[in-house]
């Protein structure tokens, strides 16, 4: 604690102050919610506390979750949410208030380690949290956020790993890279590569002594490696699916281009930054002011003899010209990186690179700060050089108005649950048979959704499953381009039309056509009737002839001609995984199931053991018969005959046959797998450090103490 109490005077300030600028996060329980960053429902959030799946079914028609490496937070927001904590605490203890917090702080104790005096470490703080890119983002991505705060910190422990030669530190910085991985894991992919330019720097230019080499290279393993083996059950998966780049993620063309410019990206200037509300996607003059910020950072270099200092400076530059993408010099390098380094295709939009680069900058102009007060050591311009440093502080601080006052809006301002959605909510959740609601032309953030009743977004199928379904006269991937047969098949029981909520940024009509068009031509449905649930402005219809989650047929599936179908009896256990119990079979049949088509899902006849499901490649019925019906959705060809040659089979005196299947996800198997060795690992991971920590307390608190906190 003595140790400690020099830094509470900063610590508290630092605190106070992103309090104060966040004052919306810490002084109300309201949901806080903008664009594609949403707050479930309690009734949803419950459902996360479970193993990590990598087949969600919650939203459309079911897809992949490449978002399984989210699982460690789910699970915690899951905990608190069966322990009843209201959702919107939940967003605040996991999200909001660590963003808030942490970054500034992480930020102080990297620069503090660099500089060992206080004064520049708190206004790299200041650089780096109130900077016009950082509070943009702060307003969008969340959890991109919440891993770029913790950004500062594997640094900092990363870096006194490799020059302290200490596996304890090592240890602490893949710890942290893993609440990095979890959070974004992209965020984690780029700052792979930083670790590995810092050791190379570390061996050529700080310490080159190539004897203990490998000795260092040992800690950066520890420190790369262990996060990767804690993301394995996300890998694993992955890898079984062809879906660790092989998707949409990693598919798509470069974007953002319109808005480069080299001068805003070195100046600190966000392209759309206006001081008050952001208009989206509109680019903005850039003030004077902002052109001061890269002198500061490059007086922080040429003024310095520090061989850290260096490293941020080629850090900085090699970020801006990611940062640029396409634009000149060198316009075709971000290209060929996009297509031929591996991973590097996650990187459409170049603006994860500024947050490196907002980072190196922060300690460029900390060293500035810190070479003034080195210089003025004997007081005789005591008062010109904290004028200047406060002009800098000034500099930054002067970009949290729209933030304090809610111009800025997005994230930032308070959100309120319209009463039409919790009527809606609770009429939906007193049903218990399986269906989905379709949400046209978009599905609202205050749209319940859960494993049970999934929500569907018209403008979603419409890029997605049902691209071929869109009539050519209509381009408008908005519009409404179903039939009842689609809304059949898709097992879509309601379809609702949205508020028009301009209070909480949920206006989708300002982009997606007039609301009272879509309402007429729903209103003329032969197929779908108004009803009233007690909302007053949220309209919806009803469809009457939809089909249950699993069902069968005698003859294929059809969106041209109605088909009969009948009941079958069937048990959800996860969004993975389904028994089915058959009865009454006499001829073969076709199981249709209202999922996206995947080859993963696999039938099982008799018992089921997932590991098995691994080691045996005939442990399932045979894929020939699995196919994509006209709906986009899976369906199987049975024939009991060939079912019961793999299982015991009852038949009774009529002919009649009974059997039990399992229906399946084969990639979670993969999933477990990797989930045995990740917790193993996390397991001796935690324990490593504990022994080390508690062993060892002199050699690393002491450390520690003296150079990071004090």
């Amino acid at each position: 604690m003595k140790k400690i109490l020099p830094h509470l005077l900063p610590i508290l300030i630092i605190i106070a102050l992103s309090i104060v600028v966040h004052h919306v996060w810490f002084f109300n329980l309201s949901p806080i919610t903008y664009g594609d960053w949403t707050i479930d429902y309690a009734e949803r959030s419950k459902e996360l506390f479970s193993l990590p799946l990598i087949w969600k079914t919650e939203n459309n028609l079911g897809s992949v979750d490449l978002g399984v490496f989210f699982w460690p937070l789910q699970f915690l927001l899951g905990l608190l949410s069966q322990l009843n904590l209201p959702p919107p605490l939940v967003e605040r203890l996991l999200t909001l208030w660590p963003v808030a917090i942490i970054t500034p702080l992480s930020m102080y104790f990297l620069a503090y380690s660099v500089f060992r005096t206080k004064l520049p470490s708190f206004v790299a703080s200041i650089v780096f949290t109130y900077n016009t890119i950082l509070i943009v983002a702060r307003s969008g991505p969340v959890l991109l956020n919440l891993a770029l705060s913790f950004s500062p910190l594997f640094l900092l422990f990363y870096m006194r790993a490799l020059e302290e030669k200490k596996v304890g530190y090592a240890l602490v910085s893949a710890l942290i890279a893993f609440i990095i991985s979890f959070s974004e894991i992209r965020l984690f992919y780029v700052l792979v590569w930083i670790a590995l330019l810092y050791f190379i720097y570390h061996m050529l230019i700080i310490k080159p002594n190539f004897k203990t080499g490998i000795r260092i290279f040992s800690f950066v393993l520890i420190s790369l490696s262990l996060p990767i083996l804690l993301n394995l059950y996300g890998i694993l998966s992955l890898l079984n699916l062809q879906s660790l780049t092989a998707n949409e993620v990693f598919n798509r063309a470069l974007f953002g281009g319109f808005y480069i410019d080299l001068t805003k990206i070195m100046s600190l200037f966000h392209y759309d930054w206006t001081g008050g509300k952001i208009e989206g996607w509109v680019v903005q003059p850039i003030p004077l002011r902002f052109f001061i910020i890269p002198v500061f950072a490059f007086l922080g270099f040429v003024l310095s003899r520090q061989k850290k200092i260096t490293f941020f400076a080629l850090l900085a530059l090699l970020t801006i010209f990611l940062t640029k993408l396409n634009h000149p010099p060198f316009p075709d390098v971000y290209q060929w990186l996009f297509d031929s380094v591996p991973g590097f295709s996650a990187f459409r939009e170049s603006g994860k690179f500024a947050y490196f680069m907002v980072l190196s900058y922060a300690v460029l102009i900390a060293s500035f700060v810190h070479i003034l007060l080195e210089k003025n050591k004997q007081g005789k311009a005591k008062i010109p050089v904290y004028v200047l440093i406060s002009f800098i502080i000034f500099l930054f601080l002067w970009n949290t108005k729209p933030v304090i006052t809610g111009e800025l809006g997005s994230l930032y301002v308070q959100r309120n649950i319209p009463n039409d959605y919790l009527i809606l909510k609770k009429f939906i959740l007193e049903q218990k048979q399986y269906f989905r609601t379709f949400w046209i032309p978009l599905s609202s953030q205050w749209g319940i959704r859960t494993n049970n009743h999934p929500v569907v977004s018209n403008y979603h199928l419409n890029q997605s499953n049902w691209k071929e379904f869109i009539q050519k006269s209509k381009s408008d991937v908005f519009g409404i381009n179903f039939n009842d047969r689609l809304l059949d098949l898709t097992s879509v029981k309601y379809v609702i039309v949205p508020l028009q909520d301009k209070k909480n940024d949920d206006d989708f009509f300002r982009f997606a056509g007039n609301r009272e068009s879509y309402v007429q031509e729903l209103d003329s449905s032969s197929y779908l009737t108004r009803i009233e649930v007690g909302t007053a402005k949220v309209l919806v219809y009803e469809n009457n002839n939809f089909r249950p989650h699993l069902y069968a047929t005698k003859i294929k599936e059809s969106i041209k001609r109605p088909v009969p179908f009948y009941q079958i009896d069937s048990r959800f256990i996860a969004p993975h995984e389904y028994q089915i119990k058959l009865t009454d079979i006499t001829a073969p049949f076709y199981l249709n199931f209202s999922e996206s088509y995947d080859s993963g899902w696999k039938l099982r006849a008799g018992s089921f053991n997932w590991f098995r499901s691994i080691l045996d490649k005939d442990y399932f019925l045979s894929d020939e018969h699995h196919f994509v019906n006209d709906a986009k959705l899976n369906s199987f060809y049975i024939d009991p005959r060939a079912v019961c040659n793999l299982q015991t089979c009852y038949t009774d005196e009529y002919g009649n046959t009974r059997m039990d299947l399992v229906l399946f996800f084969k990639p979670q198997a993969y999933v477990y797998l990797g989930l045995i060795i990740s917790g193993l690992t996390f397991i001796i991971l935690i324990s490593v450090l504990i022994y080390f920590f508690h062993v060892f307390p002199s050699s690393y608190l002491k450390y520690t103490s003296s150079k990071i906190i004090t």
